[in-house]
């Protein structure tokens, strides 16, 4: 009864909720700020949810609201400042931003919830082109190297970077993210995104960029021990995505990552233009001065 009484009161008003979420207001300048009281109101009683039944259908009525209040191009250059449980991350060609979020679950893994959202402009607005919903089906999940994945079979992620990148004369993005796997073990993920000819829809690991070993993927996964910190940054001035070595604390420990951690050494995948756009793995880098 507990669990009813709350999951009714964070769903009374659904939809008046979401008809007061496109109100906006005209502030100073030409500032906007959107009515994000009741997104504000959500993320916190997600962040004080004590069951999952609950954490899951605020999870989805965040989703409801905020796919709605995006739909308005003014958001991507709204701050968000007021919804400080939620990331948002810009490329670094200013043309996407992508917000993520996540809560935690009783078995130890976490929910997760997400938009893709394009800059506005003539043809976008032409067209149509509304915010992508990054949608999980199920539980989320450690991704592999190789796998393609659509937006509605998303693994679950914080994504902190996007990186414009070109590969045989084809766009696409490179995004780093961070991701709660299991009870023992945390990911980081260096992941390929391609939006659509339309730009309606996108599809994670569709590009292969990343060589090592003898072999292409689609993306980088760090998994590790989800007590160790483990970094996974780009070096812009280097053209870089560095990563700290991952190693299991025993030789016979190897493939069991819940035993895996930094070794105090880094590694990099270096962007080749001469390979039409390649990635390629060096081993035993200097990172002293990447970001």
């Amino acid at each position: 009864m507990k669990i009813s009484a709350h999951i009714g009161k964070a769903i009374i008003g659904l939809g008046t909720a979401l008809t007061a979420t496109l109100n906006v207001q005209a502030q100073e300048g030409n500032g906007y700020t959107p009515d994000t009281q009741r997104l504000a109101a959500l993320f916190e009683t997600l962040r004080n949810s004590d069951s999952d039944s609950l954490s899951n259908v605020v999870s989805q009525q965040i989703g409801q609201e905020l796919g709605l209040l995006l739909q308005n191009d003014s958001t991507f250059d709204y701050r968000f400042e007021e919804l400080a449980n939620m990331g948002k991350c810009y490329s670094d060609d200013k043309e996407l931003r992508i917000y993520t979020w996540n809560y935690p679950l009783s078995d130890k893994t976490y929910g997760y919830g997400g938009f893709l959202q394009l800059k506005p402009n003539k043809k976008r607005t032409k067209q149509k082109v509304k915010p992508i919903p990054l949608k999980i089906k199920g539980n989320s999940y450690t991704p592999g190297t190789g796998s393609r994945i659509g937006t509605d079979n998303w693994y679950g992620a914080l994504y902190y970077n996007a990186i414009k990148a070109k590969k045989d004369g084809n766009e696409y993005y490179i995004l780093l993210g961070w991701g709660g796997g299991d009870a023992l073990t945390d990911f980081k993920v260096a992941e390929t995104l391609k939006l659509s000819k339309n730009e309606k829809t996108a599809t994670f690991g569709s590009v292969s960029p990343f060589k090592g070993a003898g072999k292409t993927s689609n993306r980088i996964v760090l998994q590790y021990n989800n007590e160790a910190r483990v970094a996974l940054n780009y070096d812009k001035d280097n053209k870089r995505i560095v990563m700290d070595h991952l190693s299991p604390s025993e030789p016979f420990y190897k493939g069991l990552y819940s035993y895996y951690g930094p070794d105090f050494t880094y590694d990099a995948y270096q962007f080749d233009k001469k390979s039409k756009g390649q990635w390629i793995l060096i081993e035993n880098i200097d990172a002293k001065n990447s970001e």
